[in-house]
């Protein structure tokens, strides 16, 4: 499912070797976190792709323009979120 990392908890500074190894997990942990992310950002696109298709078959009229109005609503914000995760 995942790796657990727990990070050592101190009073006393951290040796150069504990803080050398802090940072690889750090550096593990966002690039994890990146690719989780640039996951999910490609299962939403895959998702909006989808509700296009739906768009598409649905016939003219108050329906179809409120799927319309939601759908680009949520490309917005996916775009947005996009931004996001490329400024990480």
């Amino acid at each position: 499912m995942g790796t657990v990392v727990h990070f050592k908890q101190s009073r006393c500074p951290l040796l150069p070797s504990e803080l050398q190894n802090e940072r690889a997990l750090a550096e593990a942990l966002d690039r994890l976190t990146k690719t989780k992310l640039w996951t999910a950002v490609g299962h939403l696109q895959t998702a909006l792709m989808g509700a296009e298709k739906i768009r598409d078959r649905l016939p003219a009229g108050p329906v179809k323009d409120d799927f319309e109005q939601k759908l680009a609503a949520l490309i917005r914000h996916l775009s947005h979120l996009r931004e996001q995760v490329e400024q990480l």
